[in-house]
């Protein structure tokens, strides 16, 4: 995985987020990154750090996606300027609970491994910007609004929140409407151990 987040949520390479390129190219540095900027791959960009235990999930299968095909890479502790030709976790839905979304548009059919039910990892290496489209397109945060509490009054669940660019406010509130009904779904499923949303707004 690139950065610190495949959709699994374990670190592997971390990408780190620096200053920028060189002024006048296409690559935006952190501090100048806005949602719904394109990312590229490229050479110039700072490599991840070697993964010292290998994967940790199976590949499954060698599969091919077909031009169109959108999929997801969060990374949960810095902005990604550029991604670095190395293998690149994404999945077919952003399944961690904070950090900084990118959205992959495949331009053509691309080979991957894919590993789990959503996960699949990519060779940036033989991968070519004219291939996909890479867009940062904001954030997921934990709403602290809305928790999950057990009887005894201990937090077991915090509500995810998207925050993404004005146009893709469409992906945004369809995320945010999926996030509530799993929250809600999880208090029901556990209300036998006195599992409860708290809304800190009301028990202000």
């Amino acid at each position: 995985m690139q950065s610190d987040a495949g959709p699994s949520g374990g670190n592997a390479h971390r990408q780190k987020a620096g200053p920028g390129h060189k002024s006048g190219s296409k690559f935006k540095g952190v501090f100048d990154m806005k949602k719904g900027d394109r990312v590229y791959i490229s050479e110039t960009a700072t490599k991840p750090n070697a993964r010292l235990y290998g994967w940790s999930e199976p590949v499954k299968d060698i599969v091919t996606l077909p031009a169109g095909t959108k999929v997801y890479h969060v990374s949960y502790d810095f902005k990604i300027t550029a991604f670095a030709p190395v293998v690149t976790c994404f999945s077919t839905e952003p399944v961690l609970t904070w950090g900084y979304v990118y959205m992959m548009t495949l331009k053509k059919d691309l080979t991957a491994e894919k590993v789990g039910s959503v996960e699949y990892r990519f060779d940036f290496a033989a991968v070519p910007n004219s291939a996909v489209e890479i867009v940062y397109l904001g954030s997921m945060s934990k709403d602290r609004v809305y928790t999950i509490v057990n009887k005894w009054g201990h937090v077991q669940k915090i509500l995810t929140k998207c925050s993404f660019a004005s146009e893709y406010k469409d992906l945004e509130k369809e995320l945010n409407k999926a996030f509530w009904d799993e929250f809600q779904e999880t208090a029901r499923e556990k209300a036998y151990l006195g599992y409860k949303i708290i809304n800190a707004k009301k028990e202000a």
